[in-house]
Parts: C-alpha cells; structure tokens; sequence
C-alpha cells in the first residue's frame, strides 16, 4: 500500500501493521497483537493479531489504556513492560505497551502485546510441587484448564461499556459498602477517583456515573471540576 496522500498518523499506523503481521507470525498464536487509535477510545482498535482475547477491529481501548492517556505516562516512558490482565474466561495475560508518538511527541497510538501465560503458569505451580515431593506432574490435557492466580489489572474487553462498568465497580467495591451507604463525600472521591483513572475520556460517562452512584449528572461536574 502506498503511504502517499496519508496523513502522519495513518502512515505511522500503515507501518506498525505490517510490524505487527511479521510480530504476530514470528512469536505465534500465544501472542496477540492489538493497534489503538488513541483519539477514538471508544473504537480504538484498528489492528489486531492473532485475537485471542476475542476482540475486533473497532472495539475499545482498556482500563489501562485510558490511564495512560490521562495520566500522559508517554511523556515520560516509551513503553510500559510485564503488568497483567485477565480475561473473561479467567486466563492470565502479559502484557505490554509500546507508546506510539508522532513527530511532534504527541500520543498517536498504543502497540499492546498480551501472551497467555494461563498454561505456564499452571506448570510452574506443579514443577514446584513436584520438586517438593508434594504432587506427581498431571497430564498434559489438565494444563488446558482456564487458571487465575494474583490480581490483574485489566480485563480485555471489547466494548466500551465493559470497560467503563468494571472501573466503576472496582472503585465502588474499594468503598466495601452499598452505594445507598455512601455519603455525598465518599461518592464525590468515587468520581475522583474515577476521573484520575481516565474514565470520563468516555463519551456518555458521566451519565452511567450519574446513575450508578445516585447523583445528579451536575455533582459528577462539579466533581470533575474541583479535582483539577
């Protein structure tokens, strides 16, 4: 494909796919290869490879995503290496994330890298079992068993909506109380908190934030506003 009559970002992003076809090939189906649009967080995604995690071309951006946008982590890192995410079936994943810049510095994109590491992470428990005299190695098939250990950070997720409900909820449930129960000031740091992992990047947040904490849509602004 000819790069002529792009602009900067798409012959960046015309670039990091075929990267991304030689990665993908190279390094096997264990590893999947997304392409953000960091301007289109709700569609975000205009490249995958190998997809395990079930996502598409046009789905979102992460949880970790809209925090590196908000927190401007790229204006002092070019990467961010070996966090954890999780999946809905509950496979551990690594990943990483590679700050895509243009000429000028500013954020383009986000190359992601997650391998499933569900299987080995299995066989390790039962190496080390195994050296201790405590377990006999099982068979081959029960390493293909869905396995969760630690917390993660993220769940990939596909849709916008997915994302924005799990980070409510993880703030929400950092309360250990029902939102009946909070008060006016405990919801008002929820929305802090909420605005400082990049929430309100999303179009339509500040409704679902609204409705989910019992507030009015001006208490969520106003919140918004006495943070920064």
């Amino acid at each position: 494909m000819s790069l002529s009559g792009l602009n900067e970002k798409q012959q960046l992003f015309e670039i990091y796919k075929k990267f991304i076809d030689f990665l993908g090939d190279f390094l096997g189906s264990d590893y999947e290869l997304v392409l953000h649009d960091t301007d289109n967080v709700e569609n975000s995604i205009v490249y995958i490879k190998n997809s395990f995690s079930a996502r598409k071309i046009g789905g979102s951006i992460t949880e970790l995503g809209l925090r590196f946008i908000k927190e401007k982590t790229y204006e002092g890192e070019n990467y961010c290496v070996n966090y954890s995410s999780k999946l809905a079936d509950g496979r551990t994943i690594r990943s990483a994330t590679y700050f895509i810049k243009d000429s000028s510095g500013k954020l383009a994109g986000l190359l992601c890298i997650n391998v499933d590491v569900t299987k080995a992470m299995l066989f390790d428990d039962y190496i080390q079992e195994f050296i201790k005299g405590q377990r006999t190695l099982p068979p081959i098939k029960d390493t293909q068993q869905p396995y969760t250990k630690g917390s993660s950070s993220q769940t990939l997720s596909d849709s916008i909506e997915d994302v924005a409900q799990e980070m409510i909820n993880g703030v929400i449930s950092g309360f250990g109380i029902p939102v009946e129960r909070m008060s006016l000031d405990e919801k008002k740091e929820a929305i802090s908190q909420l605005d400082g992992k990049g929430l309100f990047l999303i179009k339509g947040s500040v409704k679902s934030v609204s409705a989910r904490l019992q507030v009015s849509e001006a208490t969520v602004y106003r919140s918004i506003s006495s943070a920064k």
